[in-house]
């Protein structure tokens, strides 16, 4: 199998567990975003940071990897 083509399919593979993990992670952190009197506990900034990680490194894991990998194999002339 070509470099290309084994990340496609790693990439693509891999989309369905992840977005159901960040899904559901960040449906459950909501509550604790979105209540008022939660604003001012330390939980409330937690789930945002973990929400925000969360998000981001779905968008890196599914989009950014993948591209950087695939980089560093033409360089390497695979």
């Amino acid at each position: 199998m070509e470099v290309k083509e084994a990340v496609l399919t790693g990439a693509s593979d891999r989309v369905r567990p992840v977005l159901m993990t960040t899904f559901t992670t960040v449906g459950g952190l909501l509550p604790l975003v979105l209540l008022d009197r939660a604003s001012e506990s330390i939980w409330h900034h937690l789930a945002l940071a973990t929400i925000g990680g969360l998000l981001c490194s779905t968008v890196m894991v599914l989009t950014v990897i993948p591209a950087l990998y695939l980089m560093t194999a033409k360089l390497r002339g695979r």
